[in-house]
């Protein structure tokens, strides 16, 4: 059977199955947006864990300061870690809102 049968941990072995059920193989193109919180990151590895090879995909809104630059490299370390392709893209959220007179 698929290498996603074999997965490791309960979440994992329920993502494979709800992968192989709408008949997504191992191989298929897939992205997984990672904040870098506990839910999405839990998805992240369980998709790996299932065999699949998500792109990572970040997206960093800049308004956090520090702790959002923190995300991104938190992201982009663990995709590096994981052997997985990672996409960021930073968005000028503030200055976005402020042209456009947006709260």
């Amino acid at each position: 059977h698929s290498r996603m049968a074999q997965a490791g941990t309960p979440l994992a072995a329920h993502v494979a199955r709800a992968l192989s059920m709408h008949g997504i193989p191992p191989a298929a193109p897939l992205g997984v947006a990672v904040s870098g919180g506990a839910d999405s990151m839990a998805l992240l590895h369980a998709l790996h864990q299932a065999g699949a090879r998500p792109r990572v995909l970040h997206a960093n809104f800049g308004l956090r300061g520090e702790d959002a630059e923190a995300d991104e490299a938190f992201v982009t370390e663990e995709a590096a870690r994981l052997g997985l392709p990672c996409e960021v893209r930073q968005f000028a959220t503030a200055t976005y809102a402020q042209a456009h007179n947006l709260s």
